[in-house]
């Protein structure tokens, strides 16, 4: 009987050391690192945006990490997923964090553990003083079990909250690491993961305010209204660019949703083979996006059964209906900034998402909610801007080394300041004193032909240069009745 008594505890203890918890790490491990000097052939050769060093000099060398921590599932169980961590190198300095959250990516290779296209983001992140974090989120990546939670709110902001928790836990083993974190706390994403970005706030904010606190967040073009706003625009008439959206969110929703949609039901309602592709393709998560939405009809209504998706467009009590309001991420009021980027022209993800929320938020009293209107762009066109807007920010609130945080003020400086890099094709305008005027931007040839007009409603903007070919060019600022500034261009 005292054998079995020791057995017993010997067993019992040995599982409670193995125990894990939300936030604790499975492994770092260390994927590459660059000098400064070895920064601008990593963006082009890697990722083909070799410009980007011209608009955002590298500034500290980086290391780039893949970790593996633990968080919860959809189900509430405890689970593994992993991401990219940008460090920078040889800065004496407390250092903030800087989430970005990634776009809508179906294979392995483009998660950004694995280095994919979005690694460039916490690259230029991190050589400017942040300690980058990019999740690949919950059922993406090699080691996270399960298929992809897509445009899944709870998820996206729980694998947030868990990866911040084993940045911190890192920060702590003085024994291995160098580094001390100062508090801050920055979260933006761009499509897909301008949802996962606003979701990731909401679950900091209203479920761990006791451990950490946003700084600020700027969510970009996300589907943050999904049941209304982005579904009526997808199924807005006969075309949709990328259905592929819409099977997806089908496949994510039949594992985390099961008791609502199963997947015979789903089968039946879906038109053949466009079940055999969501779930044989979409399942393996090896195929590039653009591969797979080749697979799917441009028009969205061919996908259904009609009496089925008239059901879902009209019923409020449709299943898949109360999912998607499961998933609304805008009717909470944030306390931190938050700045929602979006463009007019995005084929993809409408822009009203950011307009519903903006009112939601504001007519519920939120007092540091913002909108930025990029421009006409289309959905892909807009993401550098935006990400360069959202740059300009978080560094523009980042604490000094060992000092306090400054407050955003957009409003601080006195005069119109812009920015171009010679060769550059965007040029970065700042209007300090834009509270209500549009400005007008308008480009010029050396010989005084207008080539270029573009209208900037916002304060900060980066504006697409369309020049015809490389030499001299004047950009032209009015506000619709004087010349505010003019400036040489180069390209």
């Amino acid at each position: 009987m005292r054998n079995l008594l020791l057995f017993l505890s010997l067993l019992f203890s040995c599982c409670f050391a193995f125990a894990q918890n939300r936030g604790d790490i499975d492994y770092i491990q260390l994927l590459s690192e660059y000098e400064v000097e070895e920064l601008p052939d990593f963006y082009e050769n890697q990722y083909g945006y070799g410009f980007i060093t011209g608009i955002v000099p590298p500034q500290n060398a980086i290391e780039l990490y893949k970790i593996k921590y633990y968080t919860e599932d959809a189900g509430g169980v405890l689970t593994t997923a992993t991401g990219l961590i940008a460090m920078p190198k040889g800065i004496d300095c407390t250092l903030p964090v800087a989430f970005y959250n990634h776009g809508t990516f179906y294979d392995y290779a483009s998660m950004p553990s694995n280095l994919g296209f979005e690694t460039l983001i916490g690259a230029i992140l991190s050589t400017e003083g942040f300690i980058s974090a990019i999740p690949d989120l919950i059922g993406y990546g090699d080691e996270s079990p399960g298929s992809p939670n897509y445009i899944h709110a709870k998820t996206a902001g729980t694998a947030n909250v868990d990866m911040m928790r084993a940045i911190k836990n890192w920060s702590e083993q003085q024994d291995s690491v160098d580094f001390t974190l100062n508090g801050q706390i920055f979260i933006t994403g761009y499509s897909q993961g301008g949802h996962s970005a606003m979701a990731a706030h909401r679950e900091f904010q209203q479920f761990h305010a006791d451990e950490f606190t946003v700084t600020a967040s700027a969510p970009g073009s996300g589907p943050y209204d999904v049941s209304v706003t982005q579904t009526n625009f997808m199924f807005d008439d006969d075309y949709y660019p990328q259905v592929a959206y819409i099977g997806i969110i089908i496949l994510s929703y039949i594992e985390i949703y099961s008791d609502l949609v199963n997947m015979e039901l789903f089968q039946e309602n879906v038109l053949s083979p466009y079940d055999e592709i969501i779930i044989d393709i979409l399942a393996d998560f090896d195929t590039p996006l653009g591969v797979v939405n080749d697979q799917f009809p441009t028009n969205p209504f061919e996908m259904f059964d009609a009496d089925y998706l008239n059901d879902f467009l009209t019923n409020p009590n449709h299943p898949l209906k109360i999912i998607f309001e499961d998933n609304n991420v805008y009717e909470w009021v944030p306390e931190a900034p938050m700045v929602m980027g979006f463009c007019t022209g995005d084929e993809e993800v409408s822009n009203d998402n950011a307009r519903v929320a903006y009112n939601w938020m504001i007519e519920n009293g939120a007092q540091n909610v913002d909108t930025l209107n990029l421009g006409n762009q289309s959905h892909f066109d807009c993401a550098l801007p935006f990400l360069l807007n959202t740059r300009n920010m978080f560094n523009d609130m980042k604490a000094p080394c060992d000092g306090p945080a400054i407050a955003y003020n957009p409003l601080a400086k006195s005069e119109l300041e812009i920015v171009h890099v010679t060769g550059s094709p965007f040029v970065y305008i700042h209007n300090h004193n834009a509270e209500a005027e549009a400005l007008n931007i308008q480009l010029y040839d050396a010989q005084g032909r207008l080539m270029q007009e573009e209208k900037m409603y916002n304060y900060a903007s980066y504006i697409r240069l369309d020049a015809p070919k490389n030499g001299l060019y004047h950009l032209v600022v009015t506000n619709n009745k004087d010349i505010m500034q003019s400036k040489k261009v180069v390209f």
